[in-house]
């Protein structure tokens, strides 16, 4: 103990940007960089470094543990024993972020994110009768293993206990209106139903969720997660709790809770762990009782900047080139759920100034925004997209957002607003970005105006990033190797080094962690508009935009398969991976255009050669860096 306590004392003595300075993790330049930047914040180093991209979490973790001498734990492969409850309740790992891990003896190890906390070590301590052994894990890691394995089931569990014993105690008379009506998602004190939803909120938000769907069947009522663009059963509530638990989303969202017969739509905000919520509150009636939808929408995400929505330098630069441009109409396609709002909030954030009068008419305004002047579509007062567009266009704005194009009067507003000078971006339902042309056409626009109008066309689709935590090969089974013949027309010697996530605590067992997109961009040359004026069809104008540079949203998704971004099934799963649609890709098109990028991950620096059938041995993810593997998510 006394040689472990000198090490100790003797490491502290390097402070933790020396250290990782002389593990050559950062440069001194950075350093300062990121002192200069913690001064204006609470921040600690660490987390500064990682904000701003010097270096990974795990390069920190293992700085500390040099510094410190104490033992840092990773947690991917953690397994938690609910024996360990018995030396420290669930309460106290929340309150502590702390997790056990093992006894020895009469010594408790316990996993903290800060290692140091003399108070927390002393109550924990108390609390366990035990000797506490510190050890250092990411915070990130704690909090997720507590929400899923602690944290959830114990609350909810309990709190739907407490709500049938007052059924029973109370032979079920409960005056809903009274028992319901409690302002806000604060109230700790309320009833067992109304922390009960704010439990389900709070973990939707938690988990990342981008929907809540509370939905009654025969015999229980389901609460499912939409997370990463899937659902996921999370809970299921005994049929008593239905009503009372659906009376009190209805009053959180300004719904009647007596009208049980007619659809209902609502919204409320709150603030959860720091952050501005809006919730769209869909109420529709089943056979089995209400069901209800809850849109998480996180006003954080409007100020997206490009850079975060997964752009390769290429991608960004025409997104760049479109909101310059001084008038024209640019489009936007896609199904619902891929980020087409997303992408638009960014693209308005980028032009975004005093210099600019920008204007919006959304259904409805999801996010609002410092600076722009935003309309909400308001049917029974006549303010629909086509009368907004023309009453706009007495307001000398420069830039105009329409939220969907969906019928021709609509269309024909805004190629007029294009056509005047101004800069028009919306969204359209088509599959791809040639499509959207002829959709132009035979909604009743003249193929002239089509042509006059129309600047560029970006279609996109997201696709689930692997989980960093747990990422590693993909080994080649009889099934994968279908998929790449499937997939890639480079023969079957061709042998992509894939990779997979293998499940975690942090990504739930998915495997998946995050979305990004998947792009495909075509700008209108003077060649497509003259194929729109021949009345073309869509496949001529794609072969034309693919031969002028155009990247297919297949092409796209495969580059992030080979990037490591990504798995070769989710890419099949979000667009038509054939050989018909990739027979045209080369080699060189997987990283063409972000060759300076995919070079850095280890990953392609060979491939533009079209030599390579594998990745070299160098590029095994094993031998790595861990910075380089968590720097391709």
């Amino acid at each position: 103990m006394a040689d472990s306590s000198n090490n100790k004392a003797g490491s502290k003595k390097d402070k933790l940007g020396m250290i990782l300075i002389h593990q050559g993790v950062i440069t001194q330049q950075q350093l300062s960089e990121a002192l200069d930047y913690q001064k204006g914040s609470s921040e600690k180093l660490g987390s500064v470094l990682v904000k701003l991209g010097f270096c990974s979490k795990n390069d920190i973790a293992l700085a500390l543990e040099k510094q410190t001498g104490i033992k840092y734990l990773p947690l991917s492969d953690y397994t938690y024993s609910s024996t360990l409850e018995a030396y420290i309740q669930p309460d106290l790992m929340s309150k502590f972020m702390v997790l056990p891990i093992k006894v020895e003896d009469n010594t408790l190890f316990v996993a903290m994110s800060d290692p140091l906390d003399f108070v927390v070590k002393e109550n924990l301590r108390l609390a366990s009768g035990m000797r506490i052994e510190p050890m250092l894990a990411h915070e990130d890691e704690i909090r997720e293993i507590i929400f899923q394995k602690v944290g959830k089931k114990y609350a909810t569990d309990e709190l739907i206990s407490d709500y049938l014993k007052t059924l029973d105690e109370e032979d079920d008379n409960v005056d809903l209106g009274q028992a319901l009506k409690v302002e806000g998602l604060e109230a700790i004190d309320a009833g067992p139903v109304v922390r009960l939803v704010n439990t389900v909120i709070s973990e939707a938000v938690e988990s990342r969720a981008s929907d809540i769907h509370i939905e009654p069947t025969d015999d229980e009522v389901v609460v499912r997660y939409r997370i990463d663009g899937i659902l996921h059963k999370i809970l299921s509530i005994p049929p008593k709790i239905q009503n009372p638990t659906v009376s009190r989303i209805k009053i959180l969202s300004s719904m009647d809770i007596a009208e049980r017969r007619k659809p209902q739509d609502g919204r409320m905000s709150s603030t959860i762990a720091g952050r501005d919520l809006d919730f769209r509150v869909s109420c529709l009636p089943t056979v089995h009782g209400e069901k209800i939808v809850m849109r998480i929408l996180d006003k954080g995400n409007a100020m997206v900047g490009l850079a975060k929505l997964g752009l390769e330098d290429f991608e960004e630069k025409f997104i760049y080139d479109m909101a310059a441009s001084p008038w024209g109409v640019f489009l936007v396609t896609g199904p619902t759920g891929c980020g087409k709002s997303t992408t638009l909030y960014s693209i308005l954030n980028h032009l975004n100034s005093t210099a600019v009068n920008i204007i919006t008419i959304e259904d409805p305004v999801e996010y609002t925004l410092k600076g722009i002047n935003q309309v909400e579509l308001n049917r029974k007062a006549g303010m629909d997209f086509n009368a907004a567009l023309r009453s706009f266009l007495r307001q000398d704005p420069d830039v105009i957002l329409v939220g969907e194009i969906r019928d021709y009067e609509t269309l024909e507003a805004a190629i007029e607003a294009s056509l005047t000078g101004h800069l028009v971006f919306s969204t359209l339902h088509t599959n791809d970005a040639p499509s959207a042309i002829v959709r132009m056409v035979q909604m009743g626009a003249p193929n002239y105006l089509v042509a006059a109008s129309t600047i560029g066309i970006m279609a996109q689709r997201l696709v689930r990033k692997i989980c960093p935590t747990c990422i590693e090969p993909a080994p080649y089974t009889d099934e994968l190797r279908a998929l790449v013949q499937t997939a890639f027309s480079f023969g079957k010697e061709f042998t992509p080094r894939l990779f997979k996530g293998k499940g975690c605590t942090i990504c739930r067992g998915t495997g998946f962690k995050g979305r990004t997109g998947v792009f495909e961009m075509m700008k209108v040359s003077s060649a497509i508009r003259e194929l729109v004026l021949q009345d073309a069809s869509t496949d001529a104008i794609r072969k034309m935009a693919i031969k002028e540079g155009m990247r297919p949203l297949e092409h796209s998704a495969l580059a992030k398969v080979t990037q490591g971004i990504t798995t070769i099934e989710e890419a099949m799963r979000v667009t038509t991976l054939r050989k018909a649609e990739t027979k045209d890709l080369t080699r060189y098109d997987l990283d063409e255009e972000d060759r300076q990028t995919a070079g850095s991950r280890g990953f392609l620096d060979e491939f533009s050669d079209g030599k390579l059938d594998e990745f070299p041995e160098e590029a095994m993810l094993d031998e790595l860096p861990l910075e380089r593997i968590e720097g391709l998510l």
